[in-house]
């Protein structure tokens, strides 16, 4: 078996829990590093008897996780959603299209269980098929100088059996290139920073749904907290320029935006309105001073979902 002969399915689920067939319109993504890794509950069974010999355990709940990271571009048409939209609404993310102009995605607290974005998803090896249904995740977004931007994915859900099925064939690929991470937008609190590295993630916390009437043992997935957050390194300043330093003392918050791109179709802008500095330290870069900074974001409204946003224009 091949592993570059690969492809990854996601599609939502019109009921939660129960599988959907997946078609080539549901695989349409370049992924990269797919990943499956099955957690199924094991049970001893030792009793007492006159041998040492160990009887075959018992097999309970089963779970896995499935991870891949897709390129992060647009679809091409500013006011369509991209490739990997129907993942981003399966990681507790709203979707709100206006026509023709933006596609905006924002945490949403209601997204969580039982409304409609649990996901089917499923990896595709050279005619072997690794699935779970009934699954919710979470991304991370990475950007690296000179370097195409990308989106990591991990989706938990109930354990949907490795199979021997064919490849989707006929899939339609985005013609979209994507950008390299280069003429970037990259602001905290108004300033700009000379960074190398952005590593943005939502954290959500995935939990199992336990359920006795199932023959999984489990309901669905669902998305039980979140933490956003990250790191960049740009380049130390003077406080009168950027006071990081005073800022992590006093946990004072500061607005962040990053804008990736600048061809429409193909833009992504990241707003996050209160950004806090969770850690700060010193960095070498070929003998330039730099700061390794951690950071969590976090609302500045009561009724929050706002942490972070992706735009797409």
């Amino acid at each position: 078996m091949l592993l570059r002969k690969a492809q990854v399915a996601v599609k939502l689920e019109s009921t939660e829990g129960t599988a959907e067939t997946l078609a080539a319109a549901d695989a349409d993504m370049f992924v990269y590093d797919p990943s499956f890794s099955p957690d199924i509950q094991k049970t001893p069974r030792n009793p007492l008897r006159a041998t040492l010999s160990p009887a075959p355990h018992f097999i309970g709940r089963k779970q896995a996780s499935i991870s891949f990271k897709t390129e992060l571009a647009g679809s091409g048409s500013a006011g369509t959603a991209p490739k990997f939209g129907d993942a981003l609404k399966a990681c507790g993310l709203s979707e709100t299209v206006a026509a023709s102009t933006s596609v905006t995605y924002a945490p949403d607290s209601d997204l969580t269980e039982g409304d409609g974005t649990s996901a089917t998803v499923a990896i595709y090896i050279d005619g072997k098929r690794y699935m779970i249904y009934g699954a919710r995740g979470d991304y991370e977004l990475g950007f690296v100088a000179g370097e195409p931007a990308f989106i990591t994915f991990t989706f938990t859900g109930i354990y949907g059996g490795v199979t021997d099925t064919a490849l989707l064939s006929s899939i339609s690929y985005s013609s979209v290139v994507p950008k390299v991470f280069l003429g970037a937008t990259l602001t905290k609190g108004g300033a700009s920073l000379v960074a190398e590295n952005v590593t943005l993630a939502m954290n959500n916390t995935v939990a199992m749904r336990p359920d006795v009437t199932q023959a999984t043992g489990f309901k669905a997935a669902a998305i039980t907290a979140r933490e956003p957050g990250g790191n960049f390194d740009p380049e130390e300043t003077l406080v009168a320029t950027r006071d990081d330093w005073g800022q992590f003392a006093a946990g004072t918050a500061t607005a962040f935006q990053l804008v990736h791109g600048s061809t429409a179709g193909n833009i992504l802008t990241i707003d996050a309105p209160e950004l806090i500095i969770d850690n700060i330290g010193h960095g070498d870069r070929e003998g330039i001073l730099t700061n390794g900074i951690d950071f969590k974001l976090t609302t500045d409204s009561a009724a929050g979902e706002d942490e972070m946003t992706l735009v797409f224009t």
